[in-house]
């Protein structure tokens, strides 16, 4: 039986709601309020019937989103997993595996991510295949953790896994590692590779500070700031590197930390995935934060250099 309510009269096109006095053409079935259908004294489609014309109700307005192919359960649209069952949403192709539960494995050999962007920004290229799960948690709370560009960390993931090793390179990380681990809300590594950057940045500021007459850059002579600034750039240059090697390994042990904590204090899957979303994801302000301090320490080195000695000292 043909459900009237998502349509509208024929002949005033008003929506037809539950309780209105409803007639229905015998011809070809298009609906009418009675008293539209008296005043038109016949149906509107009177010169289509017999062609074989028949009233074609609407279809509902499918909710905006994305439904899996495994389980039919609507997913808001940017999600790369099914939030019920974990299958993996790829523009609505189904994966290999049983409708509700997460699906096999794909051929290793398939595993083969771009290098990244910034920041765990969008990832580009094909489409990687994903394990069931990683160091025991499914693939669907990880990237409900991992938020931004949970496809390409899982992929890399996999990757490390395949080659058994604990290095893949993150150009964010590279970049500026501080800036990196702070977007991943990895506090202690942020504060640390944030304190290592600024001791490595101490005999350059002696440098300068002596080249001004200022007495703190007294400390040290010329030739031993010198060959310090070196070695400390080295070393800045390598803890860099470091982290750009490491920074995947060590996310991935920080993550896995939390959701372990996260597993013994959930009762269901559904309970699992909303308190890692909560955990994980992302933190703009707490790059906007480590933005500010770098901005306050500068000036706060502009201010004791003096702005007229500073910008003699690079462009004088």
């Amino acid at each position: 039986m043909i459900d009237y309510r998502n349509c509208h009269c024929s002949s005033c096109h008003k929506p037809l709601h539950e309780g209105d006095d409803i007639v229905v053409c015998p011809e070809c079935g298009a609906p009418y309020h009675r008293a539209c259908y008296e005043k038109e004294g016949k149906c509107v489609f009177k010169e289509k019937h017999g062609t074989g014309f028949s009233f074609d109700p609407p279809k509902p307005k499918e909710p905006d989103g994305v439904r899996c192919p495994a389980c039919n359960t609507l997913n808001q649209k940017d999600n790369i997993f099914c939030e019920r069952c974990g299958q993996p949403l790829r523009n609505g192709q189904p994966v290999s595996g049983a409708p509700g539960r997460t699906p096999d494995v794909s051929t290793p050999d398939q595993i083969f991510p771009p290098l990244g962007t910034p920041f765990g920004g969008t990832p580009v290229g094909p489409v990687v295949s994903l394990e069931k799960e990683y160091d025991g948690i499914d693939t669907a709370t990880w990237a409900s953790f991992i938020g931004s560009s949970s496809q390409y960390y899982l992929a890399q993931f996999s990757r490390m896994d395949r080659l058994n090793r604990k290095t893949s390179i993150c150009w964010s990380a590279l970049i500026y590692a501080p800036m990196y681990f702070f977007y991943r809300k990895m506090w202690g590594w942020g504060i640390l590779s944030l304190v290592m950057s600024i001791v490595f940045s101490i005999p350059s500021y002696l440098a300068m500070f002596q080249t001004v007459g200022l007495p703190a850059g007294s400390i040290l002579s010329a030739s031993a700031l010198e060959g310090l600034t070196l070695i400390c750039f080295v070393l800045n240059f390598a803890s860099s590197v470091f982290f750009a090697l490491y920074a995947f390994y060590l996310y991935r042990r920080h993550a896995l930390k939390k959701l372990k904590a996260l597993q013994k204090s959930s009762t269901s899957p559904a309970q699992m995935i909303q308190a890692a979303q909560h955990e994980g994801g992302t933190s703009v302000l707490g790059v906007v934060f480590l933005f500010a301090l770098l901005v306050t320490l500068n000036s706060l080195v502009i201010s004791i250099v003096g702005p007229t000695e500073m910008m003699n000292y690079f462009y004088g």
